[in-house]
């Protein structure tokens, strides 16, 4: 019983560093963005000005593509911790999302290492060149960028919320996490799956919108969960001994 409890604690310990990690890699990802947002003036979306920002400013650029990878890394490393508490009889199920995960995962840090290298090399190129190619480049900018926005706003993010969704099941199912606190969870991951539907519908600044609130929500959801963890492994750690003398007296 004592090493049950155990197991059980050192799970909730992985799940709260993982809350705190991407509380923390979200949080700086919202704030590098809403940075070069108000340093290039991009409330008014268009391709133009996007390639000129990361034109001008490459490191920027770069460093608001990283801490948005960033994210989605301590994002995986977070459903990763609720795949290994998924109890062992919905083993197909529990795999089949890690499966989910891994391909969102590659299909993110493909995209994102094409927006710090290809794209800027792109944007500086349509600076400097002759009128007739920079229309050319231009058009592959665009390219680019819609390529992306399908790839993280469709593909990767429906397969996050499906994985999450799951995921926060087993949660309730295996640990004592309030149960508001699950919903609370499985809720944002149909706000992720919303977003994904707003973008195939082509409604982009409704779905950039919604996008930006949600993870806002993540990360209060992630801290909530972490310190409703804390309490819980709290729990756990004092209830050990008594566990422990318990066993020694069946013995």
């Amino acid at each position: 019983m004592a090493k049950k409890s155990f197991e059980k604690n050192s799970d909730l310990r992985a799940v709260q560093k993982a809350c705190l990690y991407g509380a923390i890699a979200h949080s700086f990802a919202i704030l590098a963005t809403i940075y070069c947002f108000r340093a290039g003036d991009l409330s008014q979306f268009s391709v133009e000005r996007l390639m000129s920002f990361a034109a001008i400013h490459p490191l920027l650029w770069q460093i608001n593509s990283l801490a948005l990878l960033t994210a989605c890394l301590s994002l995986t490393y977070f459903l990763i911790c609720l795949y290994k508490i998924a109890p062992a009889k919905d083993a197909p199920r529990k795999i089949f999302c890690l499966f989910l995960v891994m391909i969102a995962l590659t299909v993110d840090v493909q995209t994102f290492f094409n927006l710090m290298l290809h794209f800027v090399d792109v944007s500086y190129r349509s600076l400097y060149d002759t009128a007739l190619n920079r229309s050319i480049l231009r058009l592959e900018g665009w390219m680019i960028l819609d390529q992306a926005l399908g790839r993280i706003f469709i593909l990767s993010n429906i397969l996050y919320a499906l994985a999450g969704y799951h995921l926060t099941e087993f949660l309730l199912e295996k640990t004592m996490v309030s149960r508001r606190i699950g919903q609370a969870g499985q809720v944002i991951w149909i706000l992720l799956f919303l977003v994904s539907i707003l973008t195939f519908a082509s409604l982009v600044p409704q779905a950039i919108f919604l996008f930006f609130w949600t993870i806002v929500l993540f990360i209060v959801w992630l801290i909530v969960l972490y310190v409703n963890a804390d309490g819980l492994t709290q729990q756990s750690e004092t209830s050990a001994p008594v566990d422990s003398e318990a066993d020694n007296k069946d013995n």
